[in-house]
C-alpha cells in the first residue's frame, strides 16, 4: 500500500532506487537470475499500473501521499498487521499457525538473522552458543528427549549473557540486569522446563515487537505504536475481552493436525481450564502471525537506506548485496518451503520447527544487544 505513494508523487523516479549491475556466476546461476529478474520487472510495472490507477482516485491520493515517508507509513501498516493477524488468529487459530509456518516460515527465518547477525554483529562469543542450538536442533531429529529442550534453554541463556557483556559503552546497571534476565531464564529453564518453554513461546512474539521498536527507534520512532495495540490485544485476550468469538473446536487440517495439537499444550500452563486454553491459544497464534509479519514485512521497511518505498529489482539488489552468493539458493527455498511444508504435514512441520528453533535464541540474544547499547 505504501509503495503508492510513489506512484503519485511527481519526484517518484528521485524515490526509486535502480537495480545495480547485472549478475555474475555460472550459466545456470545467471539464467536463472536473468528470469528472476524480468519476472520482477513485470512485478513493477503491473504494481505501478496500479498504483496509477489508484492515485487517479482524487480521494485517496493526498492520503497515499502520506505514506512515502517511513516515519507516517510505519505506524499505519504496523496497526494494519496487528488488525489482519489478529482477525485471523481470533476465528481460526489452527489456519493461522498452518499457513504461517509454511508461507512465511522461512523468509522471517532469512529476514531475521539478516537483520539481526548480517547487518548488525553478534559477538563472537555469542555464535558459539547459538552453532550449539544447532547443533542439537540436529539431534533431535533422530531422538525425543527432554534433555535436549533444557540444554537448548541454557545455551539461549548463555548467549544472552554474552551479548549482555560485550560491547564498552554500556553502563554497568544495564550489563547487571540483563545478565539477570538471562540468569533467571536459564534457572527457569532447568527447574521448570515445560512452564518456561511455553513463557518462552509467547514471550518470543513480544520480544520480536521489541526489535522492531529498537530498530526503528531513530527511522520510525511511532513504530512502537501497533507493538503497544498488539500487547493490548493480548491483555485483553486473557481478560475475556474476545470469549464470545473464540471458537470452541477450531478447525485444523488433518494432515497437520498432530503437530497443531503442540499449540494447544503451548498455549497456557498444566491445569488451566479450557476457556484458559481456548484464551491462551488466540494469543499464540496471534503472537505467531504478528512475529512472521514483523520480520517479513515491518523490520525491512524501516531497516534500510531510503524512507520511500523500494521496487521489487531494489529489493532483490540488496537482499544480495546482504547475502551474497547466499541470495539465490536462499530465495529458492522460500518459494518451495511452502509446498514441502504444506504437503508434507506433520513431519514437515515438525523438522522446519526443530531445524529453525535456533532463532529463538538469537533473536533473544540480538534483542539484549539492542538494549544494552542504548
Amino acid at each position: 500500500m505504501a509503495t503508492a505513494a510513489l506512484a503519485c508523487s511527481p519526484t517518484r523516479r528521485r524515490g526509486f532506487a535502480r537495480a545495480p549491475g547485472h549478475a555474475s556466476g555460472t550459466p545456470l546461476r545467471l539464467t536463472i537470475t536473468g528470469a528472476g529478474l524480468r519476472l520482477l520487472a513485470r512485478a513493477d510495472g503491473a504494481r505501478a499500473a496500479v498504483l496509477r490507477t489508484t492515485c487517479a482516485v482524487p480521494a485517496w491520493r493526498p492520503w497515499i501521499l502520506r505514506l512515502v515517508d517511513v516515519r507516517r507509513r510505519a505506524p499505519w501498516q504496523g496497526l494494519a498487521c496487528v488488525a489482519v493477524t489478529a482477525a485471523l488468529a481470533l476465528r481460526f487459530p489452527f489456519i493461522s499457525l498452518w499457513l504461517g509456518a509454511a508461507i512465511l516460515g522461512i523468509p522471517h527465518l532469512i529476514s531475521g538473522v539478516r537483520h539481526l547477525a548480517v547487518r548488525r554483529r553478534l559477538a563472537w562469543t555469542t555464535w558459539a552458543p547459538i552453532a550449539g542450538a544447532m547443533l542439537i536442533g540436529a539431534i533431535q531429529l533422530l531422538t525425543d528427549s527432554l534433555w535436549t529442550t533444557t540444554a537448548t534453554s541454557l545455551l539461549f541463556a548463555a548467549a544472552m549473557a554474552s551479548e549482555a557483556l560485550s560491547g564498552r559503552s554500556a553502563r554497568r546497571d544495564r550489563r547487571l540486569a540483563l545478565l539477570g534476565v538471562a540468569a533467571i531464564y536459564g534457572t527457569a529453564a532447568v527447574l521448570w522446563p515445560l512452564r518456561s518453554l511455553i513463557v518462552l513461546s509467547h514471550a518470543h512474539a513480544v520480544g520480536s515487537m521489541a526489535c522492531l521498536a529498537l530498530i526503528a527507534r531513530r527511522r520510525a520512532p511511532l513504530a512502537w505504536v501497533p507493538m503497544a495495540a498488539a500487547a493490548g490485544v493480548m491483555v485483553a485476550a486473557f481478560a475475556g475481552a474476545f470469549d464470545a468469538w473464540l471458537p470452541a473446536a477450531p478447525y485444523a487440517p488433518p494432515s497437520s493436525a498432530d503437530s497443531l495439537a503442540t499449540a494447544r499444550i503451548l498455549a497456557a500452563f498444566p491445569g488451566a481450564s479450557e476457556l484458559t486454553r481456548q484464551r491462551g491459544l488466540f494469543a499464540y497464534a496471534f503472537g505467531q502471525a504478528l512475529h512472521y509479519s514483523i520480520w517479513v514485512r515491518l523490520v525491512p521497511d524501516v531497516d534500510r537506506p531510503a524512507a520511500v518505498p523500494q521496487t521489487f529489482r531494489v529489493a532483490w539488489s540488496r537482499l544480495r548485496a546482504d547475502l551474497g552468493r547466499w541470495a539465490l539458493p536462499l530465495a529458492a527455498a522460500c518459494a518451495v518451503a511452502p509446498f514441502v511444508i504444506l504437503l508434507g504435514g506433520t513431519t514437515a512441520r515438525e523438522t522446519y520447527f526443530t531445524l529453525a528453533y535456533f532463532h529463538i535464541g538469537l533473536e533473544a540474544a540480538a534483542l539484549v544487544g539492542l538494549i544494552r547499547g542504548l
